[in-house]
């Protein structure tokens, strides 16, 4: 597209625009969802840790995994 756009060729730059803005919403879309997912596994993550950190403290565990589990 740089090419097109430098030789002036503001025609069929313009034809490539609509496709780019697809695939950047397309990339867009997936970078919301790998954040979602991520977030979602560092909880996860904190959970584990806490677990094994408190591994004989039964009552408080259950408690903490009650307020910090995604539902």
């Amino acid at each position: 597209m740089q090419d097109l756009k430098n030789a002036g060729n503001i025609r069929d730059y313009n034809t490539l625009v609509s496709a780019h803005n697809g695939k950047v919403s397309e990339y867009n879309d997936r970078l919301e969802t790998y954040r979602q997912l991520f977030e979602r596994y560092e909880k996860y993550v904190l959970v584990h840790n806490y677990i094994i950190d408190h591994q004989y403290d039964r009552k408080g565990v259950y408690e903490y995994i009650s307020m910090n589990l995604p539902g």
